[in-house]
């Protein structure tokens, strides 16, 4: 089962009972709206102990289908990758198979 943000806001919220949960909230929205802001312009996020995002631009380019006389266009785009920190993936691999 796949951990959502309303997840993340409710166990932020168990291991901070001093904070109201609308705060929480508030917090983890504005985090993740941030995050994506900046990607958005092009730059990388790195958050130490857990990784680097970064978005790589990719330029229009002709495909040819083998055999077929037609080509066709794929127009420019932009990806999302992430980088796993080295401690990220420890922690991964560390709790493997329990």
């Amino acid at each position: 089962m796949p951990m959502r943000q309303s997840d993340l806001m409710d166990k932020l919220a168990r291991e901070y009972p001093d904070l109201e949960k609308d705060a929480v909230r508030s917090v983890v929205k504005s985090c993740f709206k941030t995050l994506a802001e900046s990607l958005r312009k092009g730059r990388r996020v790195e958050i130490r102990g857990f990784g680097v995002f970064l978005v790589k631009s990719h330029g229009a380019r002709r495909v040819k289908i083998p055999n077929r006389p037609q080509s066709f266009k794929i127009p420019p785009r932009r990806l999302l990758t992430f980088k796993a920190s080295g401690l990220l993936l420890q922690q991964v691999n560390h709790t493997r198979g329990r």
